[in-house]
């Protein structure tokens, strides 16, 4: 696999498990990941200015990701509601390569290799591990925490394809967060019907430095897909389930097991072994 696209996988799934557990960390992760999308939507425009436009060909390819991406944000919030970050991290990040590996096998005719299938079967066993180790914690969220992968899975799949024909990928990620930017806060509206009345400047602070480690993950992301093969790049990213591990235990206070570290290293070794194939 190209080294470039190994590094800038590795990259974003850093910047992702920290961003995961900035948004853990608030009282209401909605209104946050709304202040985010607003954030993305700020520093996209100048890089409207720096980069290439992408090809209109790649246009339709960033309005839907753009909404699953909206789809995204809403579930992993309801997902945070009834579970820890070391419950729906890996969950969410886990489940995504394997839906990945479905939806490019369906819609890019990308087979699936021995190796890839040992490396779901590992990722499936960790994540089932995980919700039979949380019981009932985890059966709470596992559903909206599946169901957030599955949108993972679409917009990467999405991007793959986009970012491939955009001949921009720092144009195609401005697109979409100038987009995402748009929608999200018309869902929040749609959704709470008002803006909170006690706005306080440090939450919009911390929320726009948290939009920011989002963007250049997921710029990253886009970059990595445009060097590398759909499913192996998607998997390596999944190896943030151990750095969320990580900050769960040293930052939140969340336990962690033998069990939940064998589950997160099982998860681990099949994002590994996808992404190596």
């Amino acid at each position: 696999m190209n080294p470039t696209a190994i590094s800038l996988a590795l990259f974003a799934a850093t910047l992702y498990a920290s961003w995961n557990a900035f948004l853990k960390g608030r009282a209401d992760r909605l209104w946050t990941v709304t202040l985010m999308s607003l954030a993305t939507f700020v520093v996209a425009l100048p890089m409207l200015f720096v980069f290439a436009p992408p090809n209109p060909a790649s246009w339709g390819f960033i309005i839907a990701s753009a909404t699953v991406q909206v789809g995204y944000s809403v579930l992993l919030a309801q997902a945070y509601q009834s579970g820890g970050l070391s419950d729906v991290y890996p969950l969410v990040r886990g489940s995504a390569p394997v839906f990945v590996t479905l939806l490019s096998y369906v819609f890019v005719h990308q087979h699936i290799t021995a190796q890839t299938a040992l490396g779901i079967i590992c990722i499936c066993g960790g994540v089932t591990w995980i919700v039979h180790e949380r019981k009932l914690s985890s059966l709470a969220s596992a559903l909206p925490a599946l169901a957030t992968g599955l949108t993972v899975a679409g917009y990467v799949t999405l991007d793959g394809a986009g970012a491939g024909i955009s001949g921009s990928p720092g144009g195609y990620s401005a697109c979409i967060f100038l987009l995402y930017g748009l929608l999200m806060p018309i869902c929040y509206l749609a959704i709470r019907r008002s803006i909170p009345a006690d706005i306080k400047l440090k939450s919009v602070a911390t929320a726009f430095l948290g939009g920011l480690v989002s963007l250049l993950g997921y710029t990253a992301m886009v970059a990595a897909l445009s060097f590398g093969h759909l499913g192996a790049v998607s998997a390596l990213r999944e190896t943030s389930i151990v750095f969320s591990a990580v900050i769960g235990r040293l930052i939140l206070k969340e336990p962690l097991s033998r069990d939940r570290l064998f589950a997160c290293a099982t998860v681990t070794l099949g994002a590994v072994l996808i992404g190596a194939d």
